[in-house]
């Protein structure tokens, strides 16, 4: 593994890039689009045994950190999906750079896959080959989720429990200032999203997602249904959605400060990388 900053002076992103294996080196290479927020957080792990193991299976990964996450400049409440978008071309053409290649697909997770089919569409980002794994598709459904998980968390007098001298948890008091929304702002899970980007996201939906299906190959491992309800697909994109096997429990409250541990929907997940 070789950890590199780049990007602008005015914003230095933070990468990692797996050389592939020597021995069974393809020529090509796999960007991967990260999810963002707490979802970033409990994927880490399953992003990077990911990356390792495409490696040696002969790829060459590129895995980063978006503007305002990880090791990236940026503050996350000033986060945008078009810089973001920008993120992802400036990650293309590093993993070129670093790998001497061109030959070049992508992996995307969650929000992360969405931003790479917008970059598709209108970014500059041109990978024909792209794989998705639970993809969002209604982004006014996700901020909701987000709230909802958030309130749930700070309601939850036990989640925080105070320790008591004799070993039994007490509950923590909410003080007032875990209950106070910020002006300009929407605290979730320990990140804030700035209204901007909250705005942004909520004009995610299956139309405008449609739009973003445009020519090359795209395969999608989800485990609902709504790609179903997408509309305005390009008769010349080839789409292929396989249904995950076991449920990763994404939006499920109770498990948001859990990472993602999903070896069988991970190995499924690998085998629809081309």
């Amino acid at each position: 593994m070789k950890p590199v900053f780049f990007g602008s002076e005015s914003c230095k992103l933070y990468g990692v890039y797996h050389e592939a294996d020597k021995v069974k080196d393809s020529g090509r290479g796999i960007l991967i689009a990260s999810p963002v927020g707490h979802e970033y957080i409990r994927s880490y792990q399953l992003v990077l045994r990911m990356a390792c193991d495409l490696a040696a299976q002969g790829f060459h990964v590129f895995r980063f950190d978006y503007s305002g996450l990880g090791n990236s400049d940026g503050q996350f409440e000033m986060a945008d999906l078009d810089v973001w978008q920008q993120n992802l071309v400036s990650a293309k053409a590093e993993l070129k750079t670093l790998a001497n290649i061109r030959k070049i697909s992508i992996v995307g997770i969650r929000l992360g896959a969405t931003i790479a089919l917008m970059a598709n569409k209108c970014g500059g980002l041109k990978i024909r080959r792209q794989s998705f794994w639970d993809p969002i598709f209604n982004g006014k459904q996700y901020v909701g989720v987000l709230k909802k998980s958030h309130s749930l968390m700070l309601s939850d007098e036990m989640r925080f429990a105070n320790v008591a001298i004799n070993g039994s948890k007490v509950p923590r008091a909410v003080s007032q200032n875990d209950k106070n929304v910020i002006a300009g702002y929407m605290e979730a899970l320990g990140y804030r999203y700035g209204d901007g980007l909250v705005g942004q996201l909520k004009d995610v939906n299956y139309q405008s997602v449609g739009e973003c299906f445009t020519r090359g190959s795209i395969s999608i491992l989800s485990g609902t249904t709504e790609y179903s309800l997408i509309s305005n697909i390009d008769s010349s994109c080839e789409l292929s959605v396989t249904k995950s096997t076991n449920d990763v429990y994404w939006e499920d409250p109770i498990k948001v400060e859990k990472k993602i541990v999903a070896p069988k929907v991970m190995a499924q997940f690998m085998g629809l990388i081309r």
